[in-house]
């Protein structure tokens, strides 16, 4: 009886409206760096094909540049304030894969870095470039793997294969730390 012929609607209502943020204690885990983070992170990639998108959430907001490629966000490990963010066509070029590289090689050890890849990142994707991801703990090499999603939450200086990471070639990639 409820129901009307056509479009429908629901409403729901709700006695409190908690942030995230405010739901959440302590600190979370970065999988196997030994770092906890004290913030809540997503970072969400789709390749070309399943989404097309880069997010990176910090405490709900989002951080992330959104452009094609790799893209990062660095956060303070104390306080998990956002401390830099940057986008690297390592589709276009080899020149942005050193310059992806030379990015997470200024990074002190230590820092929180986050990482979600648009579109495609493979195509001039280096040696060199994916050497830096290990060094906050990714595992993943995306060379040959043309528009697959990639989504990493690791910590600068942790041992390769460490880092909260997804990479997937069929749909998006979600990492999750809180």
């Amino acid at each position: 009886d409820a129901w009307n012929a056509g479009m429908n609607s629901i409403v729901l209502r709700f006695d409190l409206l908690a942030p995230v943020a405010n739901v959440r204690e302590g600190e979370f885990a970065i999988a196997k760096t030994g770092v906890k983070s004290p913030a809540s992170i997503v970072a969400y990639s789709a390749g070309s094909e399943v989404g097309d998108f880069a997010h990176i959430s910090v405490n709900g907001v989002d951080a992330s540049p959104n452009l094609r490629g790799y893209n990062i966000v660095v956060l303070n490990a104390q306080t998990g304030a956002v401390e830099s963010r940057a986008a690297f066509d390592t589709f276009a070029s080899e020149e942005e894969s050193a310059r992806l590289a030379q990015f997470i090689a200024k990074i002190p050890d230590g820092k929180i870095v986050t990482v979600a890849v648009r579109d495609e990142a493979s195509r001039s994707l280096t040696q060199e470039a994916v050497r830096a991801l290990q060094s906050i703990g990714a595992r993943e090499d995306l060379r040959e793997k043309f528009r697959w999603s990639h989504a990493i939450i690791g910590v600068k200086g942790a041992a390769h294969g460490t880092a909260n990471e997804s990479a997937n070639e069929t749909m998006p990639a979600q990492s999750v730390i809180g």
